[in-house]
């Protein structure tokens, strides 16, 4: 995870940082692009028809679609109370519509266009556009060719090392960490508490030493003016986890832009940091995969860091072990937003995405 400051300053990692600048009729017109969501490579149905609105039926599609829209945990009750209309109203404010907590025709659009267009399953049809800048940058992201392997999409790249390293893991859900991380660069060297955070994933790695300007986001080519250039310096004592999964794999750890090591690195760092948790507190974990294994195994160790995760879970852990495995999330997150809103934010901002991207929670 990056340091505060760090993730204070790139914030939601602006488009212009990466040279994909979307103006606001180009993320209008952008259309999605289903070969790159191989997962998804269902026929599509034509859209069903949504119940007649206002009734109990449609308002409950309603909630169901803010949920997956914007990573809330709305009951789908069919009522159109205070939490709904508030739900409704940031839907609206985010997508550049008039926020007055009405679905008419316009927000309905949106609400289709947002959850992937989706009334049921199958993927995204490609004459749906979006309006959504993030959707439409991991569009790009995804479809980039890997530096060094023309014709090798990074998706695809991914994709090869996942199905063999963390299948449990969702594309969609990987796809969301790298837009907010890394913004889908291998030469990312951003820099952690004293070491650096390398590349797709932000692998922890060696120490980057003491810097004479704090730039919290290096560039290969630019001028290194921290005592330690990429991958830093490693202590013998301690090696990081990029230094030990490299070794672990046969890679050379000096050759931290290497695409391929990138991804086996990244995607085995991040499946044994859900992993220790699941093994450190296996009845708060019983469903590899599941939304709140994804959310508080996978996601917060990153997000708040390991040791941060392991105090919550032992603070919470009988309280949540009582609970079902779909509840947990929204107890913790009522217990943790008075004073650490960044991190459960992270963690929300990376799912609501990754819903976008047609990840459904189980």
């Amino acid at each position: 995870m990056a340091c505060d400051k760090c993730r204070e300053e790139m914030g939601l990692v602006p488009e212009s940082e990466f040279g994909l600048e979307l103006g606001a009729g180009e993320a209008e017109n952008f259309e999605l692009y289903p070969e790159l969501f191989p997962e998804l490579e269902t026929e599509a149905p034509s859209a069903s028809p949504l119940p007649n609105r206002g009734s109990k039926e449609y308002i409950a599609w309603i909630q169901r679609a803010l949920n997956q829209a914007l990573g809330l945990r709305l009951s789908a009750d069919g009522i159109m109370g205070p939490q709904t209309r508030s739900a409704i109203r940031s839907f609206q404010q985010r997508n550049g519509l008039n926020p007055d907590g009405v679905v008419g025709p316009t927000t309905e659009e949106a609400l289709r266009v947002a959850t992937g267009a989706r009334v049921g399953q199958g993927r995204f049809p490609s004459s749906v556009p979006t309006r959504d800048s993030h959707v439409a940058l991991v569009q790009r992201i995804a479809g980039n060719d890997v530096p060094g392997m023309p014709g090798v999409t990074l998706q695809r790249l991914i994709e090869e090392w996942r199905e063999q390293i963390a299948p449990e893991i969702p594309m969609a859900v990987l796809l969301a960490f790298i837009r907010f991380e890394s913004g889908g660069n291998f030469n990312n060297a951003t820099h952690g508490a004293g070491f650096y955070e390398l590349g797709l994933f932000q692998t922890p790695a060696g120490s980057y030493g003491k810097c004479e300007e704090k730039s919290e986001l290096w560039r290969q080519g630019q001028t290194w003016r921290c005592t330690y250039a990429p991958p830093g310096r490693e202590n013998a004592s301690d090696l990081s986890e990029w230094h030990k999964l490299c070794q672990k794999i046969g890679a050379d750890p000096q050759k931290w832009l290497n695409p391929t090591t990138q991804v086996r690195v990244g995607l085995l760092n991040l499946k044994n940091m859900a992993d220790k948790r699941r093994h450190n507190y296996p009845p708060l974990f019983p469903t590899v995969g599941s939304d709140w294994y994804l959310r508080m195994a996978l996601l917060m160790p990153f997000a708040g860091g390991p040791g941060f995760t392991d105090k919550v879970l032992r603070s919470y852990g009988a309280q949540l072990a009582k609970l079902p495995e779909d509840r947990r999330w929204d107890f913790l997150r009522e217990k943790l937003i008075p004073s650490y809103p960044k991190f459960v934010n992270n963690v929300d901002e990376k799912m609501a995405l990754a819903g976008k991207l047609g990840y459904v929670a189980r």
